[in-house]
């Protein structure tokens, strides 16, 4: 949206400017305006009407890709205003970065053949950042095997099923990490992880980290980046994560369009 409104505003700019040179341009030799302003002014609404309403191709051409973040939940009934999804989104939107936070389907299971797909159809190309957590960040890696992206960012992520039946079932563990096709499909990747996390070891996030060559953040007291869990007798919520837009930010120049 940013983009496209900015890329409107310079092409009306330029036909404003073309339709002032013909204005001047309409004078005879001694000055005398050969046909009314009244005329050129109502010119001058219609073509930057038509030129929003039915832009040409050759004027988009060269305006820059919408660049966005799509921020993925994890299993088991994550949605997209779990712990510090929010925060996150309203860091990002106030640097005018679009944020998609939404909540997936089969948002219990989290099945590969089902949020793969969805995550294409939210548009998700070579100038969005996706930042997953827990099963959403495994999906984000499965993603980046056969898509190009800007960047991820992974949170709380595991690369195998830990054993546990509800996440063999999702069809994230079914074959062989693409580990070189992530990275080549993607210009940087940031990971944070904690070594109290109660639902994955920490050895799992480093050896993700030492496949990809990648940003690593561990802490000691993070736990699942926000996930409270009474029957587990653990509580640790978390409705902020400064850390993760500031790692963002950093990759990103601070400012919309400063993506690298």
């Amino acid at each position: 949206k940013f983009a496209t409104q900015s890329c409107q505003f310079r092409f009306k700019e330029k036909l404003k400017s073309k339709l002032l040179r013909q204005l001047s341009r309409a004078r005879d030799v001694e000055g005398t305006l050969l046909f009314g302003v009244g005329d050129l002014v109502t010119l001058l609404v219609a073509r930057i009407t038509q030129s929003v309403n039915s832009p040409r191709k050759s004027e988009h051409a060269s305006c820059p890709a919408s660049k966005k973040i799509i921020l993925i939940h994890g299993n088991g009934g994550g949605t997209g205003t779990d712990y510090w999804f929010p925060y996150v989104k309203r860091e990002f939107e106030s640097m005018h970065i679009p944020v998609i936070a939404e909540t997936f389907p089969d948002n219990v299971e989290a099945k590969a053949s089902v949020w793969l797909p969805h995550i294409e159809k939210l548009g998700a190309d070579e100038h969005t950042i996706l930042i997953g957590h827990s099963s959403g960040a495994v999906a984000a890696l499965r993603y980046a095997e056969t898509h190009k992206l800007l960047g991820t960012v992974l949170v709380g992520v595991n690369y195998t099923d830990l054993g546990i039946e509800s996440e063999k079932i999702s069809g994230y563990y079914d074959h062989p990490w693409k580990w070189d096709a992530i990275k080549k499909n993607q210009k940087w990747i940031i990971l944070f992880a904690s070594l109290d996390d109660p639902f994955i070891p920490i050895a799992e996030p480093r050896h993700i980290k030492e496949q990809l060559d990648c940003e690593y953040h561990e802490y000691a007291d993070r736990g699942h980046f926000g996930t409270v869990d009474p029957k587990l007798g653990y509580n640790k919520p978390m409705a902020e994560f400064p850390e993760l837009v500031e790692a963002v930010k950093g990759r990103t120049g601070g400012e919309y369009g400063k993506f690298v």
